[in-house]
């Protein structure tokens, strides 16, 4: 089962907007390769955290998380 720590959620959505950053400059600079790879990545995390699975448990972090906080 997946077991996820609702202190860092607010850390994949850092990661995904540096992977955004990156893309952006691997763009400008004409590193097709460099984009091409953060594309696969950023198309498997949006799979991952789209399956109901992942959905559910980021819910439930989240929900707890406000609880908390």
């Amino acid at each position: 089962m997946l077991t996820l720590n609702p202190k860092k959620l607010p850390r994949l959505d850092e990661l995904e907007e540096d992977l955004l950053a990156r893309r952006e400059r691997a763009i400008a600079e004409d590193w097709q390769g460099e984009v091409d790879g953060i594309d696969l990545t950023l198309s498997r995390s949006a799979r991952r955290s789209s399956s109901p699975g992942f959905f559910a448990v980021a819910q439930e972090a989240r929900a707890l998380q406000s609880r908390s906080a």
